[in-house]
């Protein structure tokens, strides 16, 4: 798996390398860089890995409206998002950053992670392709943003959980 800050574009894949399966993989090209999997059926709580780290993510509260995403084997939170009923919010990071997460399309499933209401930093578009679910990305992060590898994984947990 390779480093986020070897990326040499904008234009992501979500994959999911075979049919049915609860796994997705974040690739350029043959260049794998992040992957998040379900460990079992039926369940909310899923599994994020980058190069040099990975995190455990799970719905939580009655309602389930909340996400927190936790250093594996660890209760450390290092992101948290709560949700109105359109599946719009905020996320909000250990380190005080706060991102807004919004539909960018009224009957389609493409989301947009923006910080401070600016520009979007991330733009998500979940479909379908020959059977297979895939979620196509176009990146505007900063350059070596050390924040990236853990929204990109939360954003494609997000829409594959959330909506």
């Amino acid at each position: 798996m390779k480093p986020m800050n070897a990326l040499a574009g904008n234009e992501l894949l979500w994959r999911q390398p075979r049919f049915g399966a609860d796994h997705y993989e974040l690739c350029q090209g043959e260049s794998l860089f992040a992957e998040v999997y379900w460990t079992r059926r039926l369940s909310e709580a899923a599994v994020a890995r980058v190069a040099g780290g990975w995190w455990t993510l799970d719905r939580l509260g009655w309602l389930r409206d909340r996400v927190v995403a936790t250093v594996a084997d660890t209760d450390q939170v290092v992101a948290s998002f709560e949700f109105d009923w359109l599946k719009n919010g905020t996320i909000r990071l250990a380190n005080s950053r706060a991102f807004d997460w919004y539909r960018t399309k009224a009957f389609a499933n493409a989301w947009a992670l923006a910080e401070g209401g600016g520009q979007a930093h991330l733009e998500i578009e979940h479909g379908h392709t020959w059977c297979r679910e895939n979620a196509w990305v176009a990146l505007h992060f900063p350059a070596g943003d050390p924040d990236l590898p853990l929204l990109q994984c939360l954003a494609m947990y997000l829409v594959r959980c959330i909506t």
